[in-house]
Order: structure tokens, then sequence, then C-alpha cells
């Protein structure tokens, strides 16, 4: 008997966040102390700070010699790693946004390097997926806004999609497999709507808005880089 309570109080990482993400719906009725509009407010202006960040990192640290990108990346999963795990679990706001500031940092010396490959000395390259980037964005959270039904039901589908194009970008360094940038692109713009859809089910908080905001963000700069990518290549076709 007590073989099976201790298989059964056994969680899996995915069980234990999903949690998690269900007790930002059940939060007690006195912690809704913001308005839609501020928390909204709240999410919009966090995202805003994170690309702000991303923004300043790319101008002031050159990474175009960066010769062994190795360290960066290893620093980039367990920061982001950190900063997730500290998102997720973590009640209080200030150490969400610690938590989304782990994240946030390491992306942006990631991006600089993105920006680096795929734009070299060319800005119309990053000012073109800027832009698109944020067309897409605006064009994807007012469709979660017109079509939540359509939205909510997205979740199960985009992670399959998801963990199925990162299984054939696996060969993608056998077999040059360039259709899946726009598939990853395709994929991230609608999380940003899913997620967005999400934040507006959950309780009307301060942390909430900075773990929802975390979501967007990451889905903002995966679209992003995307988009760096389709555009510099066909820059390069020309």
């Amino acid at each position: 008997m007590s073989l099976f309570s201790e298989k059964s109080d056994r969680r899996s990482f995915s069980d234990v966040i999903k949690e998690n993400r269900l007790s930002r719906m059940a939060t007690d009725l006195e912690d809704r102390v913001l308005s839609q509009t501020v928390y909204n407010a709240i999410i919009g202006g966090v995202v805003l700070y994170g690309i702000i960040v991303n923004y300043l990192i790319c101008k002031y640290f050159d990474m175009s010699e960066l010769t062994n990108p190795i360290p960066l990346f290893i620093f980039y999963f367990i920061f982001c790693i950190g900063g997730t795990l500290i998102v997720n679990y973590s009640h209080n706001p200030l150490i969400s946004f610690l938590g989304y500031n782990m994240i946030v940092v390491p992306m942006g010396f990631v991006i600089s390097v993105a920006v680096n490959i795929y734009a070299g000395i060319n800005p119309e390259i990053v000012t073109s997926a800027v832009f698109y980037t944020g067309v897409v964005t605006i064009l994807v959270v007012l469709a979660a806004i017109i079509f939540p039904q359509f939205f909510s039901r997205l979740g199960s589908a985009l992670l399959v999609g998801l963990t199925i194009a990162l299984i054939f970008s696996l060969f993608s360094f056998i077999i040059k497999l360039s259709f899946l940038t726009y598939i990853f692109a395709l994929i991230f713009a609608l999380y940003i709507g899913y997620d967005f859809y999400r934040s507006q089910q959950y309780t009307y908080t301060v942390d909430n808005a900075i773990d929802s905001a975390t979501d967007i963000y990451v889905d903002i700069m995966n679209l992003f880089i995307r988009l760096l990518s389709i555009i510099a290549r066909a820059k390069a076709d020309d």
C-alpha cells in the first residue's frame, strides 16, 4: 500500500509546471487587485523591457569576434532553465522578475550572435525583422482577442508541431531543410496568440502578469530570430 502511495505521489516536471499554471487561475479573489487594463499594461511593459534590454545588449556588446559560441550557449541554457524554474515556482513578483531577467539577458547575447550571423553589416535586415515581428505580434494578439475560442484549442497542436519540427531540425545538419524556418516562425507566431489568450484566463495579479509576459517575450524573440533568418536568406538570394 505504501509502495502504491509513493508511486502515486511522483510527479513529472511537466506535471508540476502544469499545476503551477493552473494555480494562477485559482488565486484567492482578494489577490485580484488589478484591473484588466493595468494587468495587460504590466504584461506589455515587461515584454517591452525585455526587448529594450536585448536592444542595448546588441548595440553595446559586439559578438562578431566570438570564435567559440559553445560557452555562450551553455550559459544561455543554464540561466534560461534557472529563470524558467524561478518564474514558474515563485508567487513573488520581484523574484519572478529576477527569473525573467535570467532569461532576457542571455537571450540578448544569443540574439546579438544571430544578428551578426544573419544580418552582418546590413542594418536593413534587422530593421525589417523588427518591423515584421512587431506587425505579426500585433495581428496575432488582435486575433486572440477576436477569436479566443480558436486560440484556446491550440495548446496541444502547437506543442506537437513544435516537437516534430525540433525532431526534423536534428536532420538539418545532414539534409538542408530550409522550410523548417518558416514552420518555426508560424508556430511561434501562433504561440504568441495562444499565450496571450492564456494570460487572460489567469487571476489579474502582478506576478501572473510577469509570468505571462515571460511566455510572450520568449515567443516574440523566437519569432524574431526566425524572421531574421528568413529575411537574410531572401536578401542573399537577390
